[in-house]
């Protein structure tokens, strides 16, 4: 196995694992499984992110936690995944969701700079209204207060471990970006920007600053999941994609 998708893996279980330190949260990590369960009402923050020999009725018996939540959830299969284990999870009701690259990025290598845009300035969130205004972007306001609650519980000082950062531009909120610093790589999260200010830049800008802030922490690489749209400026920014994640969707029950 790659030791770069190893690093991958185990950084964004990490970063999901944090939230442990929410009340509303359960964390479950063994040998044979590790899956998170945040009770927001979004499949991406509830999932699987590992499961090794696996059976149909264990399968079930761990879908059956998420419902007893009431909340979706999103079974992530990696490069380590059994490959009958898609199957088992479309037997049991669930559909492809999507796949993304995994990405990775050595910090210790010159990168591609990203000028800011006119007008655009970027910083840290330190209370929780500016995170209010981070979640909105972030979610497109679909998650409000249990959110705003969730990603608090990480931490919102400048020696957190998850930092996160908010883009301006004109005043107006227009970008996020967050950084989960990692034992061995931090891991580049949630970098959104609204609909009417792409394309101008203000996506790279965002993540060439969070890509600093974990350079600062000291970390050598950094790693992330990108979405089509995503892959490309990521590349242009040094990193390189070295696996595949594919995710599963189990509906929240009515």
């Amino acid at each position: 196995m790659d030791e770069r998708v190893d690093i991958v893996e185990e950084t964004i279980w990490e970063a999901f694992a944090a939230y442990r330190a929410s009340a509303t949260a359960t964390v479950v990590d063994t040998e044979t499984i590790r899956l998170g369960i945040t009770g927001v009402p979004y499949a991406g923050l509830n999932g699987v992110f590992r499961a090794r020999s696996i059976s149909a009725s264990a399968l079930e018996e761990t879908l059956l936690l998420f419902r007893q939540r009431g909340v979706s959830m999103l079974w992530h299969i990696g490069p380590q995944s059994s490959p009958q284990l898609e199957t088992l999870l479309i037997s049991a009701g669930l559909e492809f969701a999507e796949e993304e690259p995994g990405m990775f990025a050595r910090l210790d290598m010159p990168g591609q700079t990203s000028a800011l845009p006119t007008g655009l300035r970027i910083e840290p969130v330190r209370d929780l209204e500016t995170l209010g205004r981070w979640v909105d972007i972030w979610s497109g306001g679909r998650l409000q207060e249990t959110a705003v609650s969730l990603r608090a519980a990480l931490g919102l000082g400048a020696s957190a471990a998850c930092q996160h950062l908010i883009g301006y531009l004109d005043d107006e909120a227009v970008a996020t970006a967050a950084v989960y610093h990692g034992r061995r790589a931090s891991e580049i999260q949630h970098v959104v920007t609204l609909d009417q200010h792409r394309r101008r830049g203000i996506g790279t800008a965002i993540t060439a600053a969070a890509i600093e802030l974990a350079r600062r922490h000291g970390n050598r690489y950094a790693v992330l999941t990108a979405s089509p749209d995503g892959e490309g400026l990521y590349r242009q920014l040094g990193f390189a994609s070295v696996c595949s994640v594919r995710r599963f969707l189990q509906r929240r029950e009515p």
